[in-house]
């Protein structure tokens, strides 16, 4: 299954975490079915070294994407070639990273670039819990935990008031005490989040606004507050990873949220996993690979899973994040059985006409019937290399972008590269994701069709 991944150069991506399975998950991601690994050295070294794998992705977060692109104030890390991210860059940050400000280049103008926002897959945000060992579930569907129903348009509504902190304790999720079912579990939530910028953070929190009943948290204006959604107002914060109200000795108030000890979604997996009573968001992928997936023979039998949430219906039923078959939520679940639920019917509102426009608004549609917070991830990727990087030997660049351009083309499946049709769609579901519905999928090939390719207004005399 060897895809035209070949050369001497290696590129290197940076941005977010909830794409990074598709990147780069053993045996299921695009760099090793298009070919791209080529040794054991999975990391990015400058210069590329004999044995590097021939792309590698670095899934440190949205924000560590954006701003290796120059998003937040022009200066471009030398080394990225291209980003992901699920939280689009607004106009704002486009033209702070097309401007560009490189302070070794004397044209001011010599840098500028043009960025395209180009989106590569469905994924979904689950909801992970470690149930307090004194309590369980009141209510089971289908031997999975079953979230109180609030009534058609609110039925969500008690996730988000965990998060928001005015469903303290975990009574108001559902769940009773073990030793007396008639008893509500009065246990405190520890609510664990990001401790970087993220777009994970930007789907879940626009999913927490969507099915704010009461309308009194502003989500919205908490993700946008100096473009950084890790603001989470009215909230202590614990953050020394330990997660007990306590911030490296002194106590913070109350309602609080914990973060891990670093970047990423496998932090709020691994700080969930050792903290008793505590709810916390990730992309499936890395949800199940840290263990959330159901283990157990009955609803007693495992207290660490992802919790199903409601459709977005008149009639809401309660859907699963993976994809809806059989036992797909179980770890012992087959490759086929894995998969994000979302799908080609799978809506988005504000879509815009092409991958040069402003992506920032999307949101999923909140229709059924599928699972509520599902989400575009994107890459992003210049026009011309050339234009981005004066200073960079001219034949290494030309090297790269057409190994970008390879890559993405590998990705969105047009083909170019012998590797079969939709190749880089199809296997998506193999490490919890979904492939593009059509219209975001036509948008991201328009950004191929119209690619005018390395070297189209070069800016400098180019060292041949």
């Amino acid at each position: 299954m060897a895809g035209d991944c070949t050369g001497s150069q290696q590129i290197v991506g940076q941005g977010a975490s909830f794409a990074r399975e598709a990147h780069a998950a053993p045996g299921a991601g695009w760099i090793v079915n298009a070919g791209c690994v080529v040794g054991a050295q999975d990391n990015a070294n400058s210069p590329f070294l004999p044995g590097d794998d021939l792309i590698y992705y670095k899934g440190s977060g949205s924000g560590s994407g954006i701003n290796a692109f120059g998003g937040s104030n022009g200066v471009r890390d030398q080394g990225i070639r291209f980003i992901g991210t699920d939280d689009p860059m607004t106009p704002t940050q486009v033209a702070n990273a097309e401007e560009g400000n490189n302070p070794v280049n004397v044209n001011p103008d010599g840098d500028d670039g043009e960025f395209h926002t180009i989106p590569i897959l469905q994924g979904v945000v689950a909801v992970i819990v470690n149930v307090p060992d004194t309590c369980r579930p009141a209510s089971f569907s289908n031997f999975r935990p079953a979230l109180p129903f609030g009534g058609a348009g609110s039925t969500n509504s008690v996730v988000e008031e965990a998060f928001s902190g005015e469903g303290a304790t975990w009574a108001s999720l559902g769940y009773v005490l073990k030793s007396n079912t008639a008893a509500p579990c009065a246990v405190p939530i520890k609510r664990v989040v990001r401790r970087d910028n993220s777009g994970t953070t930007f789907a879940f929190k626009q999913f927490l606004n969507s099915t704010d009943k009461d309308n009194d948290t502003n989500w919205e204006a908490n993700d946008q507050t100096g473009e950084d959604n890790t603001i989470w107002l009215g909230h202590g914060r614990d953050r020394d990873g330990t997660c007990d109200g306590i911030d490296a000795g002194t106590p913070v108030s109350n309602p609080y949220i914990c973060t891990g000890t670093g970047s990423g979604n496998p932090f709020v997996a691994d700080t969930v996993n050792t903290t008793d009573g505590s709810i916390g968001y990730s992309d499936l992928a890395t949800a199940r690979f840290k263990g959330f997936d159901f283990t157990g023979t009955s609803p007693l039998g495992d207290d660490t899973y992802w919790l199903k949430l409601y459709q977005p219906a008149a009639n809401p039923v309660l859907r699963d994040p993976a994809r809806d078959q059989a036992n797909g939520w179980r770890s012992t679940a087959t490759t086929a059985q894995k998969g994000a639920n979302c799908n080609n019917n799978t809506k988005y509102n504000n879509i815009p006409s092409n991958t040069k426009s402003d992506w920032s608004p999307v949101i999923q549609a909140q229709s059924g019937p599928v699972y509520p917070i599902c989400a575009l991830s994107y890459m992003g990727a210049w026009e011309d290399m050339e234009d981005v990087y004066p200073t960079v030997p001219y034949a290494q660049l030309q090297a790269e972008q057409a190994a970008v351009r390879r890559y993405i083309e590998y990705i969105l499946g047009t083909d170019p590269i012998g590797v079969g049709a939709d190749e880089g769609q199809t296997i998506l579901p193999n490490g919890d994701y979904a492939a593009l519905p059509p219209t975001p999928l036509t948008r991201a090939n328009a950004y191929l069709t119209t690619f005018e390719g390395f070297d189209k207004a070069p800016d400098r005399a180019p060292v041949r």
